[in-house]
């Protein structure tokens, strides 16, 4: 299949729990954390772990026109331009400089922001996170480790 490289690498992306490279420049975009979610007496707060949530309209104002990056552990790198209109764009580098490129869209709600790629399957759906440094995306219905994400404003790598 002509998008299996695709599928895969994206895949990987969601697969790998932690970011390799959680430092460096801030975010050139910010917004307004929303208060955090309560959690069990005993445990830790989501606030603590992933940082607060975002209302829809903080998220939009975050990430809508920005790049969101994400170094990999394995020395790739993840780059998706969200543009105004919600249309996106993917591309994925391997440590070796292989790169695979998809065009997507995003569905914003109140509580989470889904991701459908034209080859990468069903769409992938969030809960969504700001701790004022990383956005932080948690896989809604699955086991996949949370994805965090630099946010770089506009079309950084112009993709």
């Amino acid at each position: 299949m002509r998008y299996a490289p695709l599928a895969a690498a994206f895949a990987t992306v969601w697969l790998i729990g932690g970011c390799a490279a959680n430092q460096g420049a801030q975010p050139s975009a910010a917004a307004t954390p929303a208060p955090a979610a309560q959690a069990a007496p005993g445990s830790p707060s989501v606030s603590t772990t992933l940082g607060p949530p975002l209302s829809e309209a903080q998220f939009r104002t975050l990430v809508v026109g920005n790049t969101l990056f994400r170094p990999l552990a394995t020395g790739g790198t993840t780059v998706i331009y969200v543009a105004s209109d919600q249309s996106m764009r993917l591309r994925i580098v391997s440590t070796g400089g292989k790169a695979v490129s998809d065009k997507g869209r995003e569905t914003l709600s109140p509580d989470k922001v889904c991701w459908e790629w034209e080859h990468a399957g069903s769409p992938l759906c969030f809960k969504y996170y700001w701790n004022g440094r990383l956005l932080t995306l948690e896989a809604i219905g699955s086991k996949i480790q949370p994805s965090q994400f630099l946010i770089e404003k506009g079309n950084a790598e112009k993709i």
